[in-house]
This record gives C-alpha cells, structure tokens and sequence, in this order.
C-alpha cells in the first residue's frame, strides 16, 4: 500500500514476543484486551513470521545486520479479531523482538516510533539478563512483565491508541 502521504499513526501495539536462537519461545504478552482465544491466535500470527524472518536474516550482508538490528515489518498478522503487521528486531545474540501492531489502512506508521519502542524493550531485556542473580536462558522475574507493560502501556497513550 502506498502510504507516503497519509498521516502518522495512531497506533496499538497488540502483542510482543521473544523469540530465541532456535525459534524457542522466550516470553508473550498480549496486550490487545481480547479474549484468550485471540492470545494463542497472535502467538501463531507471530510464529509465522519466524520463517520469513529467517529468511530475511540469511540474505542481508554482515555489514548491514551489524548496522540495523530493525527490521521492520516482516509480515501480515490476520486474526479473527485483528488485521495488523508483524515487526521484528534481531539482537546480535540472534534473539528476536516481535512486536505486532494494528494496521489502520488510513493512517502510517512511523519506524521511527516503532524502533524506539523496540529500544526500550530491548534496554529492560538486556537490564534483566544482566542482573547477575538472573540465570541465563530461565523464566524472566515479574518484575521484567511488569516493566514490559508499563513500556507498551506508555507507548500506547503517548504514541498510539489504546481501545
């Protein structure tokens, strides 16, 4: 769609994830108040975009993947309740950030906002995972859900929509 000369949008994020080297689940939220039905709906919507994502990856250069862990969007994310697109971050320990934010056809989205989100997400992972009583690869503490939240609830009333 070409969407250049619509305005920035308002927008929500619905879902975030974390995905590990393998593909394993390393944490979801769903934030789009739906019922829990939509929740496994947005975990799939987001896994579908692992094979995309890895594709992706493999192709670019190593300078360019050293430069810009953002992605972007890598792919649609259709629910039975959501049309929205799947962004992605990769960190240079091959971790996948998947944020899915619903598309409104009228409005665009600015990278910008959504790597700035992705750096703040990435700022609490890397702050938890470093705390030296973390043990690598185990369940993140509450206080990492809780700090995660309160991240997407302040993106979602400053930047964006909530409903």
């Amino acid at each position: 769609r070409d969407r250049d000369n619509l305005p920035l949008a308002n927008m929500s994020v619905k879902f975030f994830a974390i995905v590990g080297r393998q593909n394993n689940p390393i944490y979801y939220n769903d934030f789009s108040g739906s019922p829990s039905g939509d929740s496994l709906e947005l975990q799939l919507a987001a896994h579908t975009s692992l094979d995309i994502l890895e594709d992706r990856t493999s192709r670019k250069p190593a300078s360019q993947e050293a430069n810009d862990p953002y992605l972007g969007i890598v792919s649609p994310a259709i629910t039975s309740t959501l049309e929205g697109l799947t962004y992605a971050y990769v960190t240079n320990t091959h971790r996948k950030f998947l944020l899915i934010i619903e598309d409104n056809p009228r409005l665009k989205i600015s990278d910008i906002h959504v790597k700035q989100v992705f750096q703040k997400l990435l700022r609490i992972y890397t702050d938890t995972v470093c705390n030296p009583f973390y043990v690598y690869d185990s369940r993140l503490p509450s206080s990492f859900e809780t700090k995660i939240e309160k991240a997407i609830g302040e993106y979602n009333r400053d930047f964006g929509m909530t409903d």
